[in-house]
């Protein structure tokens, strides 16, 4: 995949009696100029690198503060919606994914002691049923009925939820106290497993 650039709109030199709308890359090329060019072209906004537009016409494209990729023939072609990450297209986490995954709880707390959020002696405590220290720091500002609630609801799960309504919000906050929102339920998506590409 390779990356024909950030497309910025700009106001061309001259007379423009049709109101054309002109785009260039940092290097200065218009995007008129690589009308010629042939393939499947993937168009990302800047923000979010969400994809926005999959064409192999590209004269059908006009880049509007947006970056365009211009795929090779062995690669798969993204759908619209899809997330560029890291150069590798993975389709967006949706709620209903949140709302149903789960994991067993030894392998929640084999996954808490991988991301280093639980020792070895505490990750082996809790995979028993016991309640570990750093929840209770968690629901420190919950009300108490909540509090026992989550801490029963541990004791007799067999999987834990990701999207526990009382425990996955804080005990986000406390494992990655330096991230905001957004970036804790990356991380928690993480820890349950979500690794889907194309």
């Amino acid at each position: 995949m390779e990356s024909l650039g950030a497309f910025a709109v700009y106001a061309k030199e001259g007379d423009n009696p049709h109101s054309i709308l002109f785009a260039r890359n940092a290097e200065g090329t218009d995007w008129y100029d690589l009308k010629d060019l042939q393939g499947a072209f993937v168009v990302v906004d800047g923000e979010g690198g969400i994809v926005s537009f999959v064409e192999t016409d590209i004269t059908r494209i006009f880049p509007a503060d947006q970056t365009v990729y211009q795929l090779s023939e062995i690669e798969t072609v993204p759908e619209v919606g899809m997330q560029l990450n890291g150069g590798v297209f993975t389709a967006p986490v949706g709620e209903t994914w949140r709302e149903t995954a789960s994991l067993p709880r030894k392998n929640f707390c084999l996954a808490l002691l991988n991301a280093g959020i639980l020792t070895k002696e505490a990750a082996l405590d809790a995979a028993k049923g016991n309640w570990p220290q750093i929840f209770s720091s968690a629901l420190a500002g919950v009300p108490e009925e909540l509090a026992i609630q989550a801490e029963f609801d541990w004791a007799t799960a067999q999987n834990v939820l990701r999207n526990h309504p009382i425990l996955s919000p804080p005990l986000a906050a406390v494992a990655w106290p330096e991230l905001n929102t957004e970036a804790r339920d990356i991380k928690l998506d993480e820890l349950f497993g979500w690794k889907e590409t194309v």
